[in-house]
């Protein structure tokens, strides 16, 4: 991580999130940042024209594998795009989770995929569920990629070619995780939001 990366970033979030004042507050809300913030997230076009870009390029990469493209509301109301790849060759992605996992021998991997409207970013991990019929009992991890078998492992460095080809950077994990000074978003208060909140979802995750 070097310090001109930090200051892109910082100078990045801090274009699209108003400092030092609460998300409910009135300032907040009449912030000219919060108002760019807005113009980009309501752009259906600009979000359009981004999955059009990108769904076809993921798809293309990952022949055999089942990707999906999310789209619930929820989503639509963030800086982001996201994809969920299954890594397991020749599966699809079933509407019951159980019957999936179960299809696995009660073992799951997932590559989440987020491309941010805000700025040229991507970012990735890799999920594990490991279960079986009662879900409550049903295990959830993050891998390193080495953890993955070979043709799955090379399957995410081809994505990660292909984004960086299309204009992304990926993400640094340790900045993902680092904390912005004086921002808070929707989700998340003020010394609590990271990069990762700021440029791609504050929905709660136990994953990045």
């Amino acid at each position: 991580m070097s310090t001109s990366d930090m200051n892109e970033l910082l100078s990045l979030v801090y274009h699209y999130y108003p400092r030092e004042c609460s998300f409910t507050s009135r300032e907040y809300k009449t912030a000219s940042e919060y108002s760019r913030y807005l113009n980009i997230v309501n752009d259906i076009a600009k979000r359009t024209k981004m999955e059009k870009k990108l769904f076809p390029n993921i798809v293309e990469c990952a022949d055999g594998y089942c990707v999906m493209q999310r789209e619930h509301s929820d989503y639509s109301n963030y800086p982001s795009v996201q994809y969920t790849v299954l890594l397991h060759k020749n599966y699809r992605i079933l509407d019951d989770d159980v019957d999936l996992i179960l299809s696995l021998d009660g073992k799951r991997f997932d590559l989440e995929l987020y491309f941010s409207l805000l700025g040229d970013y991507y970012y990735y991990y890799i999920t594990e569920t490991v279960g079986g019929k009662d879900t409550s009992a049903w295990n959830f991890s993050v891998l390193a990629d080495e953890q993955l078998p070979y043709q799955e492992r090379e399957l995410v460095n081809l994505l990660c070619a292909k984004a960086s080809t299309l204009g992304f950077k990926l993400l640094d994990n340790s900045l993902a995780h680092m904390m912005v000074p004086e921002v808070e978003t929707e989700l998340v208060s003020s010394g609590n939001a990271t990069f990762f909140n700021c440029i791609f979802t504050d929905m709660k995750t136990r994953y990045y």
